[in-house]
């Protein structure tokens, strides 16, 4: 599977994706604001593997993002999928990726949830210190219902993806915005 979009594509992670991926969350500036993970590419290999049964299930997609040149650049992952919602997270960009990329990526992930998948609601959480973040999903749209110590929720639903992907594709020049 491939999801194709002007800037990028996000496809379904592989086997071979294993140190690319712990590099990634290996980086400590990158893997402030994710969950930990082992510097171990065999760990990554096993993890991967055992994803790829809950991919077959499709209770969870894991993917790499690639620049329009094919180029790995980053990840993304939507688990946690249940009849009506689903949850992204360990989205990671290596440097120097360009603005329009990042913003893509989003939009494909949030297109697969509501047209493919036909969920209702995307519902994540965001570290209290990643602000950055925080604030691009806070300016599309995405609500925020609550928070405890450590991360802040949000939600956003069907309904407001058009303006969402209206709004964010005008400001990185999309063709079919």
């Amino acid at each position: 599977m491939r999801l194709n979009g002007q800037y990028c594509s996000l496809r379904l992670v592989e086997i071979e994706d294993a140190e690319f991926i712990v590099s990634l969350r290996t980086d400590e500036k990158k893997s402030q604001f994710l969950s930990k993970t082992r510097s171990s590419v065999e760990k990554q290999v096993e993890w991967i593997e055992h994803y790829k049964e809950r991919e077959r299930e499709g209770s969870e997609y894991y993917f790499i993002v690639e620049d329009s040149f094919g180029q790995r650049v980053g990840t993304y992952r939507l688990y946690d999928i249940k009849s009506h919602s689903a949850t992204p997270g360990s989205w990671i960009m290596i440097d120097g990726v360009e603005l329009p990329v990042t913003i893509e990526s989003v939009l494909l992930m949030y297109a697969f949830v509501f047209e493919s998948l036909n969920k209702h609601k995307i519902i994540f959480d965001v570290m209290k210190g990643n602000k950055r973040v925080i604030r691009f999903h806070q300016g599309y749209g995405s609500v925020f219902t609550h928070e405890n110590e450590e991360f802040k929720y949000f939600e956003f639903t069907s309904e407001q993806f058009p303006k969402m992907k209206a709004k964010l594709g005008k400001y990185i020049g999309l063709q079919d915005a």
